[in-house]
Protein backbone atom coordinates (compact mmCIF):
# COMPACT_ATOMS: atom_id res chain seq x y z
CA UNK A 1 0.00 0.00 0.00
CA UNK A 2 2.99 2.55 0.61
CA UNK A 3 4.08 1.76 -2.84
CA UNK A 4 1.15 2.66 -4.37
CA UNK A 5 0.95 5.69 -2.10
CA UNK A 6 4.65 6.66 -3.29
CA UNK A 7 3.99 6.19 -7.24
CA UNK A 8 0.74 8.40 -6.81
CA UNK A 9 2.64 11.27 -4.76
CA UNK A 10 5.31 11.22 -8.12
CA UNK A 11 2.37 11.03 -10.37
CA UNK A 12 1.04 14.47 -9.51
CA UNK A 13 4.41 15.80 -8.70
CA UNK A 14 5.17 15.39 -12.34
CA UNK A 15 1.73 16.01 -13.60
CA UNK A 16 1.74 19.50 -11.58
CA UNK A 17 4.78 20.51 -13.38
CA UNK A 18 4.01 19.27 -16.44
CA UNK A 19 0.85 21.74 -16.42
CA UNK A 20 2.22 24.73 -15.01
CA UNK A 21 5.00 24.91 -17.82
CA UNK A 22 2.11 25.27 -20.73
CA UNK A 23 0.64 28.92 -21.26
CA UNK A 24 -2.98 27.74 -20.90
CA UNK A 25 -2.01 26.77 -17.03
CA UNK A 26 -0.76 30.00 -16.62
CA UNK A 27 -1.99 33.84 -16.20
CA UNK A 28 1.53 34.95 -18.54
CA UNK A 29 4.06 32.46 -19.65
CA UNK A 30 7.23 33.98 -19.43
CA UNK A 31 9.42 32.47 -22.20
CA UNK A 32 12.60 33.65 -21.54
CA UNK A 33 13.10 32.14 -18.02
CA UNK A 34 10.18 29.38 -18.10
CA UNK A 35 8.10 30.14 -15.79
CA UNK A 36 4.49 32.14 -15.17
CA UNK A 37 3.92 35.24 -14.20
CA UNK A 38 0.93 36.93 -12.32
CA UNK A 39 -1.10 39.37 -14.49
CA UNK A 40 -0.58 42.71 -14.70
CA UNK A 41 -2.75 45.12 -12.77
CA UNK A 42 -6.85 45.19 -14.15
CA UNK A 43 -6.64 42.02 -15.86
CA UNK A 44 -7.25 38.13 -14.27
CA UNK A 45 -8.49 34.76 -15.29
CA UNK A 46 -6.46 32.27 -17.38
CA UNK A 47 -4.25 33.87 -19.70
CA UNK A 48 -4.52 37.08 -17.77
CA UNK A 49 -7.79 37.35 -21.12
CA UNK A 50 -10.19 39.21 -18.57
CA UNK A 51 -10.78 42.89 -17.88
CA UNK A 52 -11.39 44.29 -14.48
CA UNK A 53 -15.22 45.23 -14.59
CA UNK A 54 -16.07 48.73 -12.75
CA UNK A 55 -16.47 49.09 -10.13
CA UNK A 56 -13.23 46.87 -9.36
CA UNK A 57 -9.46 47.85 -10.90
CA UNK A 58 -5.69 46.92 -9.65
CA UNK A 59 -3.99 43.89 -8.60
CA UNK A 60 -6.64 40.77 -8.96
CA UNK A 61 -9.44 43.77 -9.36
CA UNK A 62 -9.19 43.85 -5.64
CA UNK A 63 -9.80 47.72 -5.31
CA UNK A 64 -12.67 49.52 -6.04
CA UNK A 65 -13.29 52.88 -8.17
CA UNK A 66 -15.11 55.67 -6.05
CA UNK A 67 -16.11 58.01 -9.34
CA UNK A 68 -17.90 57.28 -12.24
CA UNK A 69 -17.24 54.26 -14.74
CA UNK A 70 -16.05 56.65 -17.48
CA UNK A 71 -12.82 57.69 -14.94
CA UNK A 72 -12.31 54.43 -13.89
CA UNK A 73 -9.05 53.09 -15.18
CA UNK A 74 -8.57 49.19 -14.97
CA UNK A 75 -5.21 49.57 -13.90
CA UNK A 76 -4.79 52.33 -10.99
CA UNK A 77 -8.42 53.73 -10.62
CA UNK A 78 -9.99 56.44 -10.70
CA UNK A 79 -8.54 59.51 -12.57
CA UNK A 80 -9.50 63.18 -12.86
CA UNK A 81 -10.95 63.77 -16.14
CA UNK A 82 -8.73 66.91 -17.44
CA UNK A 83 -5.68 64.76 -16.29
CA UNK A 84 -4.89 62.22 -19.42
CA UNK A 85 -2.25 61.47 -21.87
CA UNK A 86 -4.48 63.07 -24.31
CA UNK A 87 -2.67 65.37 -27.41
CA UNK A 88 -2.55 69.25 -26.89
CA UNK A 89 -6.19 70.24 -27.24
CA UNK A 90 -8.29 67.10 -26.32
CA UNK A 91 -9.36 65.38 -23.31
CA UNK A 92 -11.71 62.85 -21.70
CA UNK A 93 -12.73 59.70 -22.66
CA UNK A 94 -10.92 58.30 -25.69
CA UNK A 95 -9.83 61.88 -25.75
CA UNK A 96 -12.76 62.83 -27.96
CA UNK A 97 -13.30 66.12 -26.14
CA UNK A 98 -12.07 69.28 -27.51
CA UNK A 99 -11.13 71.88 -25.08
CA UNK A 100 -13.47 74.88 -25.15
CA UNK A 101 -12.45 78.26 -26.00
CA UNK A 102 -10.73 80.39 -24.39
CA UNK A 103 -8.82 77.04 -23.32
CA UNK A 104 -6.42 75.34 -25.26
CA UNK A 105 -3.02 72.67 -25.10
CA UNK A 106 -2.09 70.01 -23.03
CA UNK A 107 -4.71 69.52 -20.25
CA UNK A 108 -6.76 72.56 -21.77
CA UNK A 109 -5.00 73.97 -19.41
CA UNK A 110 -3.76 77.13 -21.38
CA UNK A 111 -5.84 80.40 -22.05
CA UNK A 112 -6.07 82.34 -25.65
CA UNK A 113 -6.23 86.17 -24.69
CA UNK A 114 -7.12 86.56 -28.57
CA UNK A 115 -10.42 85.83 -30.32
CA UNK A 116 -12.24 82.35 -30.84
CA UNK A 117 -11.71 82.39 -34.80
CA UNK A 118 -8.07 83.03 -33.81
CA UNK A 119 -7.68 80.34 -30.83
CA UNK A 120 -6.50 77.05 -31.70
CA UNK A 121 -7.28 73.98 -29.25
CA UNK A 122 -3.69 72.73 -29.78
CA UNK A 123 -1.26 76.16 -29.54
CA UNK A 124 -3.56 79.21 -28.43
CA UNK A 125 -3.67 81.82 -30.21
CA UNK A 126 -2.83 82.18 -33.82
CA UNK A 127 -1.66 85.32 -36.08
CA UNK A 128 -4.26 85.35 -39.28
CA UNK A 129 -2.37 84.60 -41.98
CA UNK A 130 -3.08 88.10 -44.02
CA UNK A 131 -0.44 89.32 -41.45
CA UNK A 132 2.18 87.23 -41.10
CA UNK A 133 4.89 86.99 -43.95
CA UNK A 134 4.71 84.35 -47.01
CA UNK A 135 6.45 81.75 -45.64
CA UNK A 136 5.30 81.83 -41.86
CA UNK A 137 2.35 80.73 -39.87
CA UNK A 138 0.90 80.00 -36.41
CA UNK A 139 1.19 81.54 -32.86
CA UNK A 140 3.13 84.88 -33.94
CA UNK A 141 4.08 83.86 -37.01
CA UNK A 142 6.78 81.75 -35.39
CA UNK A 143 6.39 78.43 -37.88
CA UNK A 144 8.02 78.77 -40.97
CA UNK A 145 6.49 76.05 -43.97
CA UNK A 146 7.81 73.05 -44.15
CA UNK A 147 9.17 71.26 -47.33
CA UNK A 148 7.87 71.45 -50.13
CA UNK A 149 5.06 74.24 -48.90
CA UNK A 150 5.53 77.81 -49.12
CA UNK A 151 3.89 80.85 -49.18
CA UNK A 152 0.46 82.40 -47.81
CA UNK A 153 -0.84 79.81 -45.55
CA UNK A 154 2.13 77.32 -46.45
CA UNK A 155 -0.67 76.75 -49.71
CA UNK A 156 2.01 76.35 -52.15
CA UNK A 157 3.83 73.95 -53.61
CA UNK A 158 7.50 73.55 -54.26
CA UNK A 159 8.83 71.17 -57.46
CA UNK A 160 12.08 71.07 -56.74
CA UNK A 161 14.79 70.52 -54.19
CA UNK A 162 14.64 71.67 -50.84
CA UNK A 163 17.90 73.60 -51.09
CA UNK A 164 16.06 75.48 -53.50
CA UNK A 165 12.60 76.01 -52.49
CA UNK A 166 12.39 79.33 -50.78
CA UNK A 167 9.54 79.07 -48.37
CA UNK A 168 7.93 82.72 -48.91
CA UNK A 169 8.24 82.23 -53.06
CA UNK A 170 8.92 78.69 -54.00
CA UNK A 171 11.70 77.11 -56.54
CA UNK A 172 14.67 79.85 -57.20
CA UNK A 173 17.34 79.57 -59.41
CA UNK A 174 20.71 79.30 -57.17
CA UNK A 175 22.22 81.97 -59.63
CA UNK A 176 19.65 84.35 -58.17
CA UNK A 177 19.82 84.04 -54.62
CA UNK A 178 17.38 84.71 -51.97
CA UNK A 179 14.78 87.39 -51.89
CA UNK A 180 14.92 90.23 -49.60
CA UNK A 181 15.00 89.52 -45.82
CA UNK A 182 15.83 85.92 -46.06
CA UNK A 183 19.35 83.77 -46.04
CA UNK A 184 21.10 80.39 -45.69
CA UNK A 185 20.28 77.24 -47.35
CA UNK A 186 16.79 77.00 -48.80
CA UNK A 187 16.29 80.69 -47.66
CA UNK A 188 14.81 79.88 -44.44
CA UNK A 189 16.31 82.20 -42.32
CA UNK A 190 14.66 85.56 -42.18
CA UNK A 191 16.94 88.86 -41.35
CA UNK A 192 17.60 89.32 -37.42
CA UNK A 193 17.44 92.59 -35.93
CA UNK A 194 18.52 95.34 -37.08
CA UNK A 195 19.68 93.43 -40.35
CA UNK A 196 16.67 93.37 -43.78
CA UNK A 197 16.66 93.83 -47.44
CA UNK A 198 19.03 91.80 -49.82
CA UNK A 199 21.27 89.19 -47.66
CA UNK A 200 20.73 90.96 -44.87
CA UNK A 201 23.07 93.51 -45.54
CA UNK A 202 20.57 97.26 -44.51
CA UNK A 203 20.33 97.93 -41.22
CA UNK A 204 17.29 99.19 -39.12
CA UNK A 205 17.85 102.90 -37.35
CA UNK A 206 14.76 102.54 -35.49
CA UNK A 207 13.43 100.13 -32.84
CA UNK A 208 13.12 96.48 -33.42
CA UNK A 209 9.11 96.87 -32.97
CA UNK A 210 8.80 98.75 -36.00
CA UNK A 211 12.02 97.21 -38.03
CA UNK A 212 10.74 95.00 -40.70
CA UNK A 213 12.94 92.35 -41.65
CA UNK A 214 12.54 92.65 -45.14
CA UNK A 215 11.89 96.31 -45.84
CA UNK A 216 13.14 98.28 -43.23
CA UNK A 217 11.76 100.78 -40.51
CA UNK A 218 8.05 100.98 -41.06
CA UNK A 219 7.76 105.16 -41.40
CA UNK A 220 4.03 105.41 -39.84
CA UNK A 221 4.54 102.86 -36.74
CA UNK A 222 8.30 104.77 -36.18
CA UNK A 223 6.56 107.81 -35.93
CA UNK A 224 3.50 107.03 -34.00
CA UNK A 225 6.61 105.30 -31.38
CA UNK A 226 8.09 108.45 -31.44
CA UNK A 227 4.94 110.35 -30.48
CA UNK A 228 4.11 108.13 -27.83
CA UNK A 229 7.72 108.12 -26.54
CA UNK A 230 7.20 111.98 -26.09
CA UNK A 231 3.86 111.73 -24.51
CA UNK A 232 5.59 109.36 -21.76
CA UNK A 233 8.21 111.86 -21.19
CA UNK A 234 5.86 114.66 -21.06
CA UNK A 235 3.27 112.70 -18.31
CA UNK A 236 6.44 111.89 -16.40
CA UNK A 237 7.92 116.11 -16.49
CA UNK A 238 4.52 116.54 -15.26
CA UNK A 239 4.42 114.16 -12.62
CA UNK A 240 7.88 114.42 -11.04
CA UNK A 241 7.60 117.73 -10.77
CA UNK A 242 4.81 118.82 -8.00
CA UNK A 243 4.49 122.57 -8.86
CA UNK A 244 3.93 122.00 -12.48
CA UNK A 245 1.44 119.62 -11.67
CA UNK A 246 -0.31 122.19 -9.64
CA UNK A 247 -0.23 124.81 -12.60
CA UNK A 248 -1.22 122.22 -14.69
CA UNK A 249 -4.54 121.29 -12.47
CA UNK A 250 -5.01 124.89 -12.14
CA UNK A 251 -5.11 126.08 -15.72
CA UNK A 252 -7.41 122.89 -16.83
CA UNK A 253 -9.34 124.48 -14.14
CA UNK A 254 -10.05 127.90 -15.24
CA UNK A 255 -10.02 126.71 -18.88
CA UNK A 256 -13.34 124.83 -17.70
CA UNK A 257 -14.74 127.91 -15.98
CA UNK A 258 -14.28 130.36 -18.85
CA UNK A 259 -15.66 127.80 -21.14
CA UNK A 260 -18.59 127.14 -19.06
CA UNK A 261 -19.19 131.37 -18.53
CA UNK A 262 -18.94 132.30 -22.47
CA UNK A 263 -21.03 129.43 -22.91
CA UNK A 264 -23.58 130.82 -20.66
CA UNK A 265 -23.13 134.29 -21.88
CA UNK A 266 -24.02 133.27 -25.29
CA UNK A 267 -26.86 131.28 -24.22
CA UNK A 268 -28.50 133.97 -22.77
CA UNK A 269 -27.84 136.47 -25.99
CA UNK A 270 -29.91 133.57 -28.05
CA UNK A 271 -32.98 133.79 -25.72
CA UNK A 272 -36.27 133.73 -27.61
CA UNK A 273 -37.47 136.14 -24.90
CA UNK A 274 -34.36 138.53 -25.29
CA UNK A 275 -35.19 138.71 -28.99
CA UNK A 276 -38.74 139.76 -28.55
CA UNK A 277 -37.78 142.37 -25.90
CA UNK A 278 -35.17 143.69 -28.08
CA UNK A 279 -37.38 143.74 -30.90
CA UNK A 280 -40.02 145.89 -29.24
CA UNK A 281 -38.09 148.27 -27.14
CA UNK A 282 -38.45 150.91 -30.18
CA UNK A 283 -42.06 151.10 -29.82
CA UNK A 284 -41.65 151.64 -26.12
CA UNK A 285 -39.07 154.17 -26.56
CA UNK A 286 -41.03 155.92 -29.44
CA UNK A 287 -44.37 155.65 -27.11
CA UNK A 288 -42.49 156.70 -24.39
CA UNK A 289 -40.97 159.81 -25.94
CA UNK A 290 -44.34 160.41 -27.41
CA UNK A 291 -46.00 160.59 -23.91
CA UNK A 292 -43.13 162.81 -22.86
CA UNK A 293 -43.61 165.23 -25.69
CA UNK A 294 -47.19 165.60 -24.96
CA UNK A 295 -47.04 165.93 -21.52
CA UNK A 296 -44.35 169.06 -22.01
CA UNK A 297 -46.47 170.53 -24.50
CA UNK A 298 -49.73 170.34 -21.77
CA UNK A 299 -47.41 171.89 -18.99
CA UNK A 300 -46.11 174.45 -21.56
CA UNK A 301 -49.74 175.42 -22.68
CA UNK A 302 -51.04 175.36 -19.17
CA UNK A 303 -48.38 177.25 -17.28
CA UNK A 304 -46.78 179.43 -20.21
CA UNK A 305 -48.72 182.69 -20.07
CA UNK A 306 -46.73 183.95 -23.05
CA UNK A 307 -47.43 180.51 -25.39
CA UNK A 308 -51.20 180.47 -25.20
CA UNK A 309 -54.21 182.76 -25.56
CA UNK A 310 -55.01 185.51 -22.78
CA UNK A 311 -57.86 184.13 -21.02
CA UNK A 312 -58.42 186.49 -17.60
CA UNK A 313 -60.90 186.36 -15.24
CA UNK A 314 -63.40 189.48 -14.85
CA UNK A 315 -65.84 189.82 -12.29
CA UNK A 316 -69.85 190.41 -13.25
CA UNK A 317 -69.49 193.88 -12.17
CA UNK A 318 -66.12 194.66 -14.50
CA UNK A 319 -68.31 193.29 -17.35
CA UNK A 320 -71.80 195.40 -16.66
CA UNK A 321 -69.34 198.48 -16.56
CA UNK A 322 -68.02 197.92 -19.30
CA UNK A 323 -71.36 196.96 -21.39
CA UNK A 324 -72.45 200.43 -19.86
CA UNK A 325 -69.67 202.69 -20.61
CA UNK A 326 -68.80 201.52 -23.84
CA UNK A 327 -65.63 203.69 -25.07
Amino acid sequence: MDMYGGYIAFFCFVFINICCQRTECCRIWDEKHLHCKECYPGYLGWNCSEQCRYPNYGRFCQELCKCEEKFCDIATGCVEPDKTNCPPGYLGQNCQERCRYPNYGIDCQGLCECEKKLCDVATGCISPADECPSGYLGHNCSKQCNYPNYGNHCQGFCECEERFCDIANGCFSPDEGCIDGYIGEGCRQSCQYPSYGKDCQKLCECAESVCNFTTGCDTFKHNVLKLDESHESMVKQITGNPLMAIIVSVSVVFSVLMSAIISLVIWRLKRPDRTIMRASSPVQEQQTSNKATTLGAANTYCFNDDARLSHFYSSPIEISSSLNNPE
